[in-house]
């Protein structure tokens, strides 16, 4: 039988209590050589990509032991304070994302921990994911009364790099039925971010891994110009029969607040295959056609995908909108 140790060092930020390794830092947490993540529990988490948060907690974290993070226990209602701030009110105690998920939150208890130039001394709550490589991301708190701010963490979500934050407020005014809200949508290095949400009430914040980086595309109707015998090929566009790994794409990202979406080539350009899809970037084709493609958009993080057939080449690609493309 293998046995699985999970090491808690007291210079690393860790404490044991009746079998239970409590950390303070993710330092503390390695199990079986693989560095985990500390949980604003004070658990520690690792990898799982069964668990839609893409972490599971380890052998040593009392009732949460084997459970995916964001299982909580059941806890009767009679002891849970209404008036106390959440569990992530502060930077040392952001939760994490991990994948693709929505998260509900509110800010009605919550305190005022940093200033930022999108909501100054607004009550704040704190989030953190990890990227491995370079990829796209999307955030959106639309139809609530809050911003975003986006930074690359160094020991923790302290303040904020002037040189690396993102910040969005009130994105989408209102338009395509989203309501207020704020949304981000771009390139991120590999690394751990932070996620500040600031503002009033409650609402959902939405986290969207695009699966692979990509070029963004501009807010407004725009020119885009495409090189694809440069990229790789990543992905197959539904309506072609050219097997997969033969052409690259070029693939450009954008958020949308709601409109049409519609792409089409300029004279000139290598004949293409365009498609568009929605969130991931290896999701289904919402629309596919060659040198000319529309759809109806939500909000949210969409792909313009431009593969020229049949050989790679280049050329310039029209993006036009019927509504607001949000950003940025």
């Amino acid at each position: 039988m293998r046995v699985v140790l999970l090491a808690c060092v007291v210079a690393a930020g860790c404490t044991s209590v009746n079998g239970e390794f409590h950390c303070q830092s993710s330092a503390a947490c390695v199990l079986d050589g693989r560095q985990g993540l500390c949980q604003l529990n004070g658990f520690c988490s690792f990898l799982d990509e069964t668990c839609e948060s893409q972490q599971r907690y380890g052998p040593h974290a009392g009732a949460y032991s084997g459970a995916c993070v964001g299982w909580e226990p059941d806890v009767p209602d009679a002891m849970i304070d209404d008036d106390r701030p959440p569990e992530n009110d502060h930077p040392a105690q952001a939760s994490s994302l991990g994948g693709t998920r929505i998260v509900p939150f509110d800010l009605t208890s919550a305190t005022v921990d940093t200033q930022s130039q999108c909501e100054p001394d607004s009550p704040d709550i704190f989030y953190t994911f990890t990227l491995f490589e370079e990829e796209v991301v999307y955030l959106d708190t639309l139809g609530s009364e809050t911003s975003l701010e986006v930074w690359q963490a160094l020991e923790s979500c302290s303040l904020p790099t002037s040189l690396a934050e993102r910040c969005a407020t009130k994105t989408c005014g209102g338009s395509s039925g989203a309501g207020s809200g704020a949304q981000i949508a771009d390139v991120f290095q590999a690394g751990t971010w932070c996620v500040k949400v600031s503002g009033e009430g409650t609402g959902v914040l939405s986290f969207v891994r695009g699966g692979r980086s990509g070029i963004p595309a501009a807010r407004a109707d725009s020119f885009q110009p495409f090189q694809s015998c440069e990229q790789l090929d990543l992905s197959q566009p539904s309506c072609t029969s050219i097997p997969d790994g033969e052409l690259p794409e070029v693939a450009f990202f954008l958020a949308s607040c709601g409109g049409l979406l519609s792409v089409s080539l300029e004279d000139g350009s290598n004949p293409a295959v365009i498609y568009l899809r929605e969130g991931s970037a290896d999701s289904d084709d919402l629309a596919c056609q060659a040198n000319v493609v529309s759809t109806f958009t939500g909000a949210g993080l969409y792909w313009v995908m431009v593969e020229p057939s049949p050989t790679c080449g280049s050329g310039v690609v029209t993006i036009s909108w019927t509504g607001e493309p949000g950003g940025p």
